[in-house]
């Protein structure tokens, strides 16, 4: 009997109780919530820059290369020699609402142009890069991408890599990064 008294006795006094509680039910609840976000925002960074490589695409097609940008001829960006190149990318860059520079890691491997059959498009350019005035060093000629000709159909890919928040939702993807390529195919105008 005096077991069953102090038993009782010891189950009446909850001090603390809603403390560990709240604790147990609230790790659960932000870990659900903030995988909840993180979901949301991939498939809001990738609807993004699916609507921006297809503005960039469909600016590009109309052979147009006006838009001004901050790019120049150096090693690290020489994939942006060619201007119509160079004018698709600052119309993605402008249409990304920010997230281009995030997830565009390395934009001279990271955005493609192909053909239909799935041949990059590329043309061969020289430029003096050393400044030794001549372009004969072969690391001064290199392949860079090209939005084709009149008339021809052209596929602009993107390849993304979004770093997740979540270590949660980390774990479910290569080193917590969700790695994605949206892509854009039209037919270039007669310019």
């Amino acid at each position: 009997m005096k077991f069953g008294k102090s038993c009782l006795r010891i189950c009446k006094n909850k001090k603390g109780a809603a403390v560990v509680e709240f604790a147990i039910a609230g790790l659960l609840f932000f870990t659900v919530l903030f995988s909840i976000l993180d979901w949301a925002l991939l498939s809001f960074i990738n609807l993004t820059m699916q609507h921006a490589v297809r503005e960039g695409t469909r600016y590009v097609v109309t052979g147009q290369d006006g838009i001004g940008g901050t790019w120049n001829s150096n090693p690290d960006s020489r994939y942006l020699y060619d201007d119509r190149f160079r004018a698709m990318v600052e119309k993605i860059k402008s249409q990304s609402m920010g997230f281009f520079d995030t997830v565009i890691l390395n934009p001279g491997g990271d955005i493609e142009v192909e053909d239909v059959s799935g041949n990059d498009i590329k043309s061969q350019f020289e430029y003096d890069f050393n400044g030794d005035g001549d372009t004969d060093d072969t690391d001064e000629i290199w392949n860079a991408y090209v939005p084709g000709n009149p008339g021809e159909i052209i596929v602009v890919k993107l390849n993304c890599t979004w770093t997740l928040l979540t270590p949660f939702i980390g774990s479910f993807f290569t080193n917590g990064e969700y790695n994605f390529t949206v892509a854009s195919t039209m037919k270039n105008e007669m310019f």
